[in-house]
């Protein structure tokens, strides 16, 4: 789902490594930011360790990255639109207890 629909797997997968690693380099973690990917218990566990606040910095900075990367293929309002269309998609529908990290796309 998501953004795998229009861009596929694997290119949704080297877009999510590339948003991870301009936004790490730019966060505070350095990197710090792949419990994103790993699912709904490493975020939490993240959470624990690090607050609220900056676990919401890591997403909203990965979230701008690929914002930014599809901008440059795309266009900005084209890549806006696409995450939100890959935002709504993945969020309908949800139970609210999905494990899946945000590598599923």
């Amino acid at each position: 789902g998501g953004l795998s629909r229009w861009i596929g797997t694997d290119g949704y997968g080297v877009l999510l490594d590339r948003a991870l690693e301009v936004a790490g380099a730019e966060h505070e973690g350095k990197g710090g930011l792949h419990f994103l990917t790993d699912g709904e218990k490493a975020i939490v566990a993240a959470i624990r360790v690090n607050g609220v606040a900056k676990v919401t910095r890591g997403f909203v900075a990965v979230v701008a990255a690929i914002i930014h990367l599809l901008s440059e293929v795309v266009g900005v309002e084209m890549a806006i639109r696409l995450v939100e269309q890959a935002w709504t998609s993945s969020t309908h529908g949800s139970s609210g207890s999905n494990t899946q990290g945000v590598r599923n796309g």
